[in-house]
């Protein structure tokens, strides 16, 4: 770790044990992330065992949200050098519907799909 910092031009610097103070600007990510991941999760009022997954769908949608501090720019525009496609973002939580295609197609009336709920984000077409 130490080797890669340095070929990086990073400098790398520990903090004292048990002194978050010292580590402000990651405490303070941190602390969003939680604080959206917690109001996402109980918007969605899903169970509580869903949170790593709530708290992993609060990073992906604040990496796609504009701020001042970059120029109204988002952090993926800033690591990528292009605007985020947003068309596949839907409400966390919202209700999906999942084709079963093992479901014989003799009723009409019949359901034909697995009712479900976003729970986060793969991919711009994978939820």
């Amino acid at each position: 770790m130490h080797t890669w910092c340095a070929d990086e031009g990073i400098t790398f610097e520990c903090r004292a044990p048990y002194t978050e103070e010292q580590n402000g600007g990651a405490e303070r990510s941190r602390r969003t992330l939680m604080d959206r991941s917690r109001a996402m999760q109980l918007e969605a009022s899903l169970p509580p065992s869903l949170g790593p997954e709530a708290f992993l769908a609060a990073g992906y949608a604040l990496n796609r949200t504009p701020n001042e501090q970059l120029g109204w720019k988002t952090p993926y525009e800033i690591a990528y050098g292009k605007p985020p496609s947003l068309t596949h973002m839907h409400i966390y939580g919202c209700k999906t519907y999942t084709l079963d295609k093992r479901i014989k197609r003799g009723d009409k009336l019949a359901p034909r799909a697995s009712i479900g709920h976003l729970v986060g984000y793969n991919s711009t077409n994978i939820y």
